[in-house]
């Protein structure tokens, strides 16, 4: 009898702590959440400095891959519209 029940509590404790390991997907998600909106307060940061950097007219020297992407990135800032709409968007069979 001694043998059986340190058998189920070895049992029910191995089962606890293989339930208690699992991960939690959903706090996983908002934690990338999280961070994927501070990477995008930052970009943000970075572009409105650029184009603060540009008014004031700053001799800064930035490498050219690095002036390309500001100022793409300044312009998609800027007169970028992220409002389309798909409702009348029709597809063709060929």
């Amino acid at each position: 009898m001694k043998k059986i029940s340190i058998s189920v509590t070895l049992i029910v404790t191995v089962a606890m702590i293989f339930q208690g390991c699992q991960k939690n997907p959903q706090l996983e998600d908002q934690k990338e959440s999280i961070q994927d909106l501070a990477y995008a307060q930052k970009i943000t940061s970075m572009i409105i400095d650029f184009k603060g950097r540009l008014l004031l007219k700053q001799n800064d020297s930035l490498s050219i891959d690095s002036s390309v992407w500001y100022l793409e990135s300044l312009l998609n800032y800027e007169i970028g519209q992220n409002n389309h709409t798909f409702d009348s968007l029709q597809f063709i069979k060929v």
